[in-house]
């Protein structure tokens, strides 16, 4: 299975040079430091390790443009990978980015994007006409008392013992800490100070509807362009050699590295201490995982992410164990091409406990195809070893340097059955040995996940509806987008009902975030750009070299690894994942143009025009590591500071104006600053920014009918409950507290429940049934419940509605429809306990009817349903029924099934209830050699002990109890002491 060395043969290259070799040797250094640093630094996903690779690929450019500079001026022909086809689509999509940033007119903005106009005069106010926010309330020195609409329920005595906290009480933490809170604090903005200091008018705005993300977004893309043109078009001082030397060293170190973070993944599933890399805790965690963590993770915050950087360097770890790709010698090539196997064994693994779906068909496809090819290799060197007679010597004699090609390229048996069983064999090998690895526990969660994904068509959660609301966006700025990541500041605009708490920072599909953020003008740069490097990669298939086909394999399947986990996830947002995808982009353009005819310039014969773009270079870079070192030290949205007076909080909303957190912001520090007029248009406009924000639409809702608009105030109710069915969601839904409600708010809140009811929202049934239950209008909820299950498209959804229908009939004291709803109940999903627990204890425990009670418990153990569950339903109504003897004969059978400590206690306390004392303690006993940190185990111990008597016993279980939970316990002791003592003293 030997083969040839890596990218043998070459194309004219470039005469050596000796002041221009040392610039290679730091090039591929820095390159090197880069693909090291990035993943390990959390995936350089917070704003300093991505500032680091950004300055690092600056310096690359200068290192760049020092070398052309040089080569320009050494004696010969100098040679340089011909780039320059490929820079329009970059500097036409740079242009657009950068004209997105810059304020322009109001009428320019209309004319250009209209929706973006529309959205600065419905949330600035006064604007276009004069600068927003010129009345002095929003100019204040210092915080005005903050006013709220909000409603508060004061606990009771029993809440307050439950640990409810007091409303308006003295508390440490601070307001909002919650998953969406983090928005709604403000940021220190400079964007309008700016433009002032232009000279520009103060209604001058941009079409990024957030700049500060746009200049960000702006300066990743800027160091990931970099990248691109200093691989393709770097000329090395040593010609062919140099750039085999360079690939070589470049491709190792990725190998060495997906190795380690594949590693690093698999240790720390095994020693996992709640933080990534065993010392950082994540922004979003905000306290330490508990427990284990359930997929694997390595130095990433996100698994997905982890697992698409594996797949990106898996085909180049199965390149080098098929393959001699990374050795310099034969001597070595064996022991090179076996620690590359083992390394494709451990990313495969990780890639495996990752449990990442995308990530699984990516590795497998890979494995799949180097497996085929590798058997194609074999089958080809095999048939030319032993050629059979029909075997034509003009095949034989014109093959390509046999050993090599067939190691390399597809030879002409690759159809073969023989071939595909091998290549089969080779992965399903691969698999088996990953599987016998990863353990029970690992092949468990594999298997879950599966489940989990054919269960819920696809598994893809609720990135559909989030897809399908961008789309909305992509129809409102078709043109320019709503700028480069501005995506996460207007989303919540377009977000549809329910409401989610959660907030949204990527839409889980690359392509169709960039569509929104850059327009139709994006789209075209961006096709037009990777147009043209397939043409050249596809022009010049049949110039490459037969050993260079396992790294193009390779290579290749590395980048559509990238382009489909982009489907569903947002990984070029993770600048070490983008880096290294960039990075073997560019290696896989530079092979195509290196070997094409024609593909290289002479740089003399250039000369003049390669100094004015070099100095170019060199400004801007060095411009762009200044804007790198003053970026913020934490990511969106953790970058923005708490205001303190309403100026600040005014800033952010002129630099955020899509935000309707920030203007939220604006509302409670301004206060008391602000009319009601004012307050009332700062709530419509967040309503207008989040419309399914529950607690924004409630307090317009109370601002409207505190202003005699009780109509509007109605309908936004209404409108309110719609979008968030759910009692938690909304005060004025307290059990306490609805039946305060006018007859207007509570029809408005019906109305509101039955939209969501009839949308299919979750909990939209539950939460209307308990509202009628609130109110004691049984009738409705009754009828609620059967149309529900009548209508359920699933047997369980029948069910679990027939077994709520039932329990209201119970409540409206209707037995007779109560028994048969949950007969029916029982037809629809027989396994199902609930219905059979509610017959037991609801309707025939209270009827005595214990024939009826084993007959129904009998009939749902053999249908499958939970057998301690129902032998406990019919414990529990044969007390009911005043028949102890078939209690405790139902509990005895329950405990065969279930000899828990639950069950145990639950049987002991029966003997105490019926007075079998010697029973009851025999069985206390079994219970704290369960459990011997029952406290209370112990207490019931001591209470038998002493009604049998055995005060010595029972000192003893209640002087245990007592230390196990003295607060509780301990008074009982000292009562049981003081009656012995008693006893002793009467003796």
């Amino acid at each position: 299975m030997g083969g040839a060395r890596q990218f043998e043969g070459g194309h004219r290259g470039y005469p050596a040079s000796g002041r221009t070799k040392p610039l290679d040797r730091i090039l591929t250094v820095v390159v090197i430091i880069l693909v090291g640093f990035a993943p390990f630094a959390i995936g350089g996903v917070y704003p300093w390790p991505a500032a680091l690779i950004q300055i690092g690929v600056y310096v690359l450019v200068i290192i760049w443009v020092a070398k052309i500079v040089l080569a320009a001026e050494t004696p010969g022909a100098v040679s340089l990978p011909r780039i320059f086809p490929l820079v329009p689509p970059v500097l036409m999509l740079a242009g657009l980015l950068i004209f997105q940033l810059i304020p322009l007119p109001p009428r320019v903005v209309r004319v250009l994007s209209s929706s973006t106009y529309e959205l600065y005069a419905k949330t600035l106010p006064g604007w276009p006409r004069i600068a927003p926010y010129l009345d002095k309330a929003y100019y204040a020195g210092s915080p005005a008392t903050a006013i709220t609409s909000e409603s508060v329920l004061l606990p009771t005595v029993q809440d307050i013992q439950r640990g409810v906290p007091v409303p308006f009480a003295k508390s440490e933490s601070r307001r909002g800490d919650s998953p969406r809170s983090a928005e709604s604090t403000v940021k220190r903005s400079h964007n309008f100070v700016w433009k002032l200091s232009r000279g520009l008018p103060a209604t001058w705005y941009p079409l990024a509807i957030a700049p500060s993300l746009t200049r960000t977004a702006l300066l990743r893309f800027a160091a990931y362009a970099g990248l691109f043109f200093v691989i393709v078009g770097y000329p090395f001082a040593e010609g062919a050699e140099g750039e085999r030397r360079f690939y070589r060293l470049v491709l190792t170190a990725i190998v060495i590295t997906g190795v380690l973070v594949a590693a690093v993944g698999l240790v720390e599933r095994v020693y996992w201490n709640g933080k990534i890399l065993w010392l950082f805790v994540p922004m979003d965690w905000g306290a330490p995982f508990p427990g284990t963590f359930p997929r694997a993770t390595g130095p990433y915050v996100n698994p997905d992410h982890f697992a698409n950087y594996l797949t990106m360097v898996f085909p180049l770890v199965l390149a080098g164990a098929f393959y001699e790709l990374y050795s310099t010698s034969s001597r070595t090539s064996s022991a090179i091409r076996l620690l590359c196997a083992a390394g494709a064994l451990i990313i495969f693994t990780a890639i495996l406990l990752s449990l990442s779906r995308a990530a699984w068909i990516e590795a497998t496809a890979s494995a799949m195809v180097f497996s085929l090819l590798w058997a194609n290799s074999e089958w080809a060197k095999w048939k030319d070893k032993y050629p059979s007679k029909t075997t034509s010597s003009r095949r034989r004699h014109t093959r390509l340097d046999g050993e090599r090609y067939g190691t390399a390229r597809p030879a002409a048996g690759l159809s073969k059955p023989a071939i595909a069983g091998i290549g089969l064999a080779a992965f399903l090998l691969l698999v088996l040995i990953t599987l016998l690895i990863v353990g029970p526990q690992g092949r468990t969660q594999s298997d879950v996940r599966l489940g989990q994904t054919i269960a819920n068509g696809g598994g893809l959660g609720i990135r559909p509806i989030v897809w399908r609301d961008s789309l909305d966006m992509v129809r409102d700025y078709p043109l320019f987008g709503v700028g480069l990541g501005g995506w996460p500041e207007i989303f919540p605009h377009y977000q549809t009902g329910p409401w989610n708490e959660y907030y949204f920072r990527e839409a889980h599909n690359d392509y169709l975030q960039y569509i929104t953020e850059t327009g139709l003008l994006g789209v075209v740069a961006l096709i037009w750009f990777f147009g043209l490097a397939a043409r050249k990669c596809l022009s010049s298939r049949h110039s490459i070299l037969p050993t260079d086909w396992p790294v193009v394999f390779a290579l290749a399947l590395a980048l559509a690894a990238m382009a489909f986990h982009e489907l569903v996830d947002f990984c070029l947002h993770i600048p070490a994942n983008a880096l290294l995808f960039t990075l073997l982009f560019a290696l896989a353009v530079r092979l195509a143009i290196v070997r094409k005819e024609g593909g290289l310039i002479t740089i003399v014969a250039h000369r003049s025009r390669l100094r004015v773009a070099a100095g170019l270079a060199v400004v801007g870079s060095a411009m762009l590591i200044g804007f790198a070192l003053t970026q913020n030290g934490l990511a969106y949205p953790y970058d923005i500071a708490w205001a303190s007076i309403p100026v600040q909080a005014r800033e952010v909303v002129i630099e955020h104006p899509a935000s309707a957190r920030a203007h939220m912001s604006l509302l409670e520090i301004a206060g008391t600053n602000l009319t009601p007029g004012m307050r009332l248009d700062e709530l419509a406009t967040a309503t207008w920014l989040d419309p399914t924000d529950p607690s924004i639409r409630d307090m317009y809702a109370e601002t409207l009918a505190q202003a005699g608009k009780e109509k509007e105030s109605l309908n936004e109710v209404a409108e309110s409950v719609f979008n968030s069915p759910a009692s938690g969601t909304h005060s004025y839904l307290d059990a306490r507290l609805i039946s305060w409600l006018l007859p207007a708010e509570q029809r408005a809140i019906s109305k509101g429940f039955e939209q969501a009811a009839a949308a299919g929202y979750p909990g939209a049934i539950g939460g209307l049934g308990a509202f009628d239950d609130t109110l004691g209008d049984f009738s409705d909820e009754l009828q609620l419940y059967i149309e529900a299950a009548r209508r359920a498209r699933t047997n369980s959804e029948r069910a679990a509605y027939f077994t709520d229908a039932g329990e209201v009939a119970i409540r409206a004291v209707n037995e007779n429809l109560a028994e048969t709803l949950f007969h029916q109940a029982i037809r629809a999903v027989p396994s199902s306990p609930e219905p059979y627990v509610n017959l037991l204890v609801q309707i025939y425990g209270p009827a005595k009817n214990t024939g009826a009670a084993q007959s129904i418990t009998i009939e749902g153990i053999r249908n499958g349903a939970d057998a301690p569950r129902l032998y406990t339903a019919l414990s529990t109504a044969a007390q009911m029924s005043g028949n102890p003897e078939l209690a405790e004969s139902a509990l005895l059978r329950a405990l065969r099934y279930d000899p828990s400590f639950g069950m145990i206690m639950q049987i002991a306390q029966l003997y105490l209830q019926n007075n079998k004392i010697e029973r009851a303690a025999a069985m206390l006993r079994n219970a704290t050699e369960v459990n011997p940190a029952s406290a209370d185990a112990y207490y019931l111990l001591g209470v038998a002990e002493e009604k049998d008597y055995q005060y010595s016993d029972a000192d003893e279980a209640y002087a245990r109890a007592a230390i196990l939970a003295p607060r509780q316990f301990r008074p009982v002791y000292s009562a049981f002491r003081r009656r012995m003592d008693s006893a002793k003293g009467a003796g």
